[in-house]
């Protein structure tokens, strides 16, 4: 059993939609604005995700106004705070059982020997067991960036601590780009560009700090690892941060409160216990930062990012591959819409799918944490949309043509649904030719035969037309119509009329001597009128046609009959012959009484 062949026109259509998401694809790329919408799209998936709270192992210990009253600082109410007072922070903390302080605060000034009380409590910290008896502590800082761009790519240097606070410390980069203004993820691991040193992002040392992993050497491929942590990346080496919440997610305790002790009656004795706690500035106009679920102080993006890192929460961008795959798809689909049901259909289907896809690829954001692209698959399916209909339009204008003249083709395509009929009026020649004993012929011949009798005839009086200046114009059985007009860098119109007839004689006579006509033969007869005519489209309010009417239709039309009379193959009128006759010799016939005439004809016809 033989498996049914696809259409040539289902497999065009199938074919120009999988090309169109390649074009897209490219033309993407050189549009920043399509990463935009993208990035829109992502904020977008990014508020429907249900809000995780914030975890209770991370504590944001925060510096505000309030603190800069608090605290015994004299006439010096300002930040950045004296590194004495971090000194009992971190002494407060320690005592309190944190695993882990991080400081969303830069030490790269020497701080001398002021420094010495700060690096003896962070080494204090650094000594400290847990209750299982093992070194607990761990203080984490952030390292001082400056950035630049060469050839597109953002490369970084690095200012590090203090030289007296340095072993005491994990260097991190607190680096979280903005793209179009918005924070959204961080890199895990990013070198300086001059030392080549790697630095882990505070959220990664944060979490590997606290399940005590932070010695180990991370590993980064198509996703990073760090003990525990299996973090895919992004194109661009990228964590993406999955937000808990809105702003205000993680409670914050004041600095202040901290440093005094009072957070002891005030939370409990066991509040920090093993606690990751964030030290950094908020309620301030200063290190404030857009992100997709809102405007935050950056010590609470830190949070959000130590949050995901720690849980494991990832949400991840999927393959460009997958990305190229389901645009195809899409374009597939409603290209298969477009071959099998139609324009309106096809339309109905494309906004279907789009639909589809958006919601798709919202739960699969919102439910496996997959950031699938949408601007490109709808971008695709849009172009392929457009692309899939502009061919069909060519193929109809294409199709149209084949029972019409082009020309007429294009001005009933270009004409407003439901327009009225409409003639103009001009000087033309019009020809009728007609196969002589067509219905004998058909009863003695074979019908493969006489299709292919016709073929041949239609096809040389079609490029005789053509090769003359013009187009057929009907067929009514085996007779055929066409007329003539004035065209630039052409004989006159009647010369022509009467040079297509000659032609056409010339093809009845090979095609009778090829025997395929029969005993019969193959003969044709042809008369021609010139005229005034009005040309245009005729007929009812739900059907019209274009068409030529006029005396001179209906002479020529007569004329051909009366070939058959006058045993000759060409017949003109008095009128073509005013116009021929110093281009080619003419022979009279007489004249000839035609059907509607009350007058006789005279006639003639080509020697």
């Amino acid at each position: 059993m033989k498996t049914p062949r696809l259409p040539w026109r289902l497999l065009t259509l199938l074919g120009i939609a999988l090309l169109v998401p390649l074009g897209v694809r490219w033309l993407l790329g050189q549009w920043p604005g399509a990463r935009y919408v993208e990035l829109l799209a992502y904020d977008w998936r990014m508020r429907a995700l249900p809000a995780a709270g914030a975890d209770a192992r991370i504590v944001v210990v925060g510096m505000d106004d309030a603190t800069l009253n608090a605290l015994p600082l004299g006439e010096r109410r300002f930040y950045p705070l004296p590194r004495a007072m971090h000194a009992r922070l971190v002494d407060e903390l320690r005592a309190g059982g944190a695993r882990v302080v991080g400081f969303d605060i830069m030490f790269t000034r020497d701080g001398g020997a002021a420094d010495k009380p700060f690096a003896a409590a962070l080494h204090r910290l650094q000594q400290s067991k847990g209750r299982n008896g093992q070194a607990s502590g761990r203080a984490i800082a952030a390292l001082q960036p400056k950035t630049r761009l060469e050839n597109g790519e953002e490369l970084f240097r690095f200012t590090r601590s203090s030289k007296l606070l340095r072993p005491h410390l994990t260097e991190t980069s607190i680096l979280v780009p903005r793209h179009w203004g918005v924070v959204r993820w961080f890199s895990p691991l990013p070198a300086d560009e001059e030392t080549t040193e790697r630095y882990p992002h505070f959220a990664v040392a944060a979490a590997a700090s606290y399940r005590g992993e932070m010695g180990r050497e991370p590993i980064v491929g198509r996703d990073f690892r760090l003990g525990r942590i299996r973090a895919p990346l992004g194109g661009s080496g990228e964590i993406c941060i999955r937000f808990a919440g809105p702003p205000g997610t993680f409670r914050v305790v004041p600095y202040h409160e901290v440093w005094s002790g009072a957070w002891r009656q005030t939370r409990g004795p066991d509040f920090f216990r093993d606690k990751i706690v964030l030290i950094g500035l908020v309620n301030s106009l200063e290190d404030r930062q857009d992100t997709p679920l809102g405007q935050m102080q950056g010590v609470e993006i830190l949070a959000h990012a130590t949050q995901t890192v720690l849980r494991g929460a990832w949400l991840h961008h999927w393959s460009e591959a997958a990305s190229l795959g389901v645009a195809m798809a899409l374009c597939a689909a409603m290209a298969l819409a477009w071959g099998i049901w139609g324009q309106r259909q096809a339309l109905a289907a494309a906004l279907l799918l789009a639909l589809l896809w958006v919601m798709t690829s919202r739960w699969l954001f919102v439910s496996r944490g997959v950031w699938a692209d949408l601007v490109e698959p709808l971008a695709a399916l849009l172009a392929a949309y457009v692309a899939v209909t502009t061919f069909e339009a060519q193929r109809v204008r294409h199709l149209f043509g084949r029972f019409m003249p082009a020309g007429v083709a294009a001005q009933m395509l270009a004409a407003e649904t439901g327009a009225a009929t409409h003639t103009v009026e001009r000087e033309a020649t019009v020809v009728f030719c007609d196969v002589r004993d067509s219905t004998a012929m058909a009863e003695q011949l074979p019908p493969a035969h006489m299709e292919e009798l016709l073929h041949q005839y239609f096809t040389a009086g079609e490029e005789a037309a053509l090769h003359f200046g013009t187009e057929l114009d009907k067929f009514v059985g085996d007779e055929m119509m066409l007329w003539f007009e004035e065209r630039r860098g052409y004989e006159p119109h009647a010369v022509r009329a009467v040079r297509w007839a000659l032609e056409m004689q010339g093809a009845a006579t090979h095609m009778n001597d090829s025997g395929l006509a029969g005993a019969n033969g193959f003969a044709i007869g042809i008369g021609i009128c010139s005229g005034v005519v009005r040309v245009g489209t005729v007929g009812a309010r739900h059907r019209i046609q274009h068409t030529v009417i006029g005396d001179a239709v209906n002479t020529a039309s007569r004329l051909q009959d009366a070939t058959k009379e006058m045993g000759c193959g060409i017949i003109l009128s008095q009128s073509t012959h005013d116009q021929v006759a110093v281009y080619l010799p003419l022979e009279p016939l007489g004249e000839v009484r035609v059907k509607g005439k009350r007058e006789p004809l005279p006639i003639y016809c080509p020697r």
